[in-house]
């Protein structure tokens, strides 16, 4: 049968009772087969039925325009179901009670108030209405939490319900989600990576142990020392190369000498240096994870702000309004969805994403403890003179050591030199022995390409090195 029966409609109205009635509009529940058939739009009635006749448990109501003639009048169903499920439409199209909301507005608190709906939206403007929730009771945060993990509680104002202070809660993971891409795992990558840093979890340090060791042989390591450290490592420098650091020798004027001393010092007490090294990279770390976590905060922590949702505690709780949070649902376009959503939504609109930090985490740095670190540096140079002033045992012959050692320098450690003799032969300086005065060396031959363990004191050195060898 057709839309408005004559047929049917004395039974209709037998089988339907009035919810509201305003001269213009009429909701109307239906309890029978003929105000089922009479009112409902053929192009859904299929759909209506199963919804409605199939579930005991479902209620029917219809929204009449009464402003058109009643042979044409726009009909609009409404099927409450299971666990008060509202499903709605508008002509032959499923809707939801939002967009009916949209279409009627002289009728939303009517409708809000007989059909419950547990959209974070339209909780919202329940609070501003004054309504109650679905128990007739007034929203308080258990309510609240049932329809969205972010409310966290309110505080309801009874003269001007809109303007109640809503509170939000995140975890710091699900905060900072905000501010990436979902399915962006280039991007995603992030989140997890700051996750780490800041639960001290890192699988890969920012400077590796070999890195910093260069850093220390080259002298770069020395413009971190305070005036103390520096001066003991120039002690150190006037014991081992007294030529060198004669006067008054500064950094990084004299880096060349500073380097060559580093050098020395590193090979001859390499405890001692491997413990600076160490320090150094450690205070390191610390600083360039000090430097992404202060931006991270500073770069996430009040994005919110200019849309009215104030931080109480960074990342975790926020403070708004329902006034707000409403006005934002619908200038985003997201009544339907939840916070996290609309969040989320608003980052994206106004290009809030957040830095690569673990691409670009150079580009971040916090404070050095220099402090701690001068403290180790002095403790282990200290250990660096008293073995040299202190220990007989260390250099057997101080003198002699520094004559061979000033021989070396010449050329440097760890490096291939060619023999000055004229022989096709290069030598690589490994290490002097501070127990026999030898320098030890590997020598190749450019001939055979054959490598082989030589040591010399100071006489043999200076023979390998100028005068030609009878075998190759």
């Amino acid at each position: 049968m057709n839309q408005f029966n004559p047929e049917l409609q004395s039974s209709a109205n037998n089988e339907s009772k009035i919810v509201f009635d305003d001269g213009k509009y009429r909701i109307l529940q239906c309890d029978g087969k003929s105000c089922y058939q009479y009112y409902t739009p053929t192009c859904v009635r299929d759909r209506v039925w199963r919804l409605w006749w199939n579930d005991r448990d479902a209620t029917l109501y219809f929204i009449v325009d009464e402003n058109t003639p009643s042979s044409n009048s726009i009909v609009t169903p409404i099927i409450v179901g299971e666990n008060s499920k509202v499903t709605t439409f508008n002509a032959c199209n499923e809707t939801s009670l939002i967009e009916i909301i949209e279409i009627y507005p002289n009728l939303s608190k009517i409708l809000y108030e007989n059909f419950d709906s547990n959209s974070t939206y339209d909780v919202l403007m329940k609070i501003k209405m004054g309504l109650r929730d679905s128990n007739g009771y007034k929203y308080d945060k258990f309510s609240l939490r049932e329809v969205d993990d972010s409310f966290n509680d309110i505080t309801l104002n009874e003269k001007n319900p809109g303007k109640s202070m809503i509170k939000l809660h995140f975890n710091y993971e699900e905060y900072l989600r905000l501010f990436y891409p979902v399915n962006d795992n280039e991007w995603g990558d992030n989140v997890q990576y700051i996750i780490s840093l800041k639960r001290g979890y890192m699988d890969n340090p920012f400077n590796d142990y070999s890195q910093v060791e260069t850093d220390f042989n080259d002298g770069y390591l020395v413009g971190s020392f305070n005036q103390e450290s520096f001066q003991k490592l120039v002690e150190i420098g006037k014991f081992l190369f007294p030529k060198e650091f004669e006067g008054n020798v500064t950094f990084p004027n004299d880096s060349d000498k500073l380097s060559m001393l580093c050098e020395k010092i590193s090979t001859i007490f390499s405890r001692e240096v491997s413990n600076i090294i160490e320090e150094y990279q450690m205070l390191d770390d610390r600083a360039r994870v000090e430097g992404v976590l202060e931006h991270v905060d500073e770069n996430f922590c009040n994005e919110f702000d200019r849309f009215g949702i104030f931080p109480t505690d960074c990342f975790l709780n926020y403070v708004t309004t329902v006034n707000i949070l409403e006005s934002l649902f619908v200038q985003y376009n997201m009544k339907g969805f939840t916070i996290n959503d609309l969040l989320r939504r608003i980052v994206e609109v106004n290009n809030l994403e957040g830095d690569n930090y673990q691409e670009n985490y150079y580009d971040y740095y916090g404070t050095f403890d220099s402090e701690s670190f001068n403290k180790e540096v002095s403790r282990r140079l200290d250990d660096i003179l008293e073995k040299i002033e202190g220990d007989d045992t260390f250099f057997t012959n101080l003198t002699e050591y520094r004559k061979l050692l000033d021989a070396v320098s010449k050329f440097g450690f760890q490096k291939w030199n060619i023999v000055p003799s004229g022989d096709k032969k290069r030598f690589f300086i490994k290490d002097i022995d501070n127990e026999t005065n030898k320098v030890k060396l590997i020598v190749r031959s450019d001939v055979t390409g054959k490598n082989e363990n030589r040591e010399y004191d100071l006489e043999g050195f200076n023979n390998f090195l100028y005068n030609r060898e009878l075998f190759p």
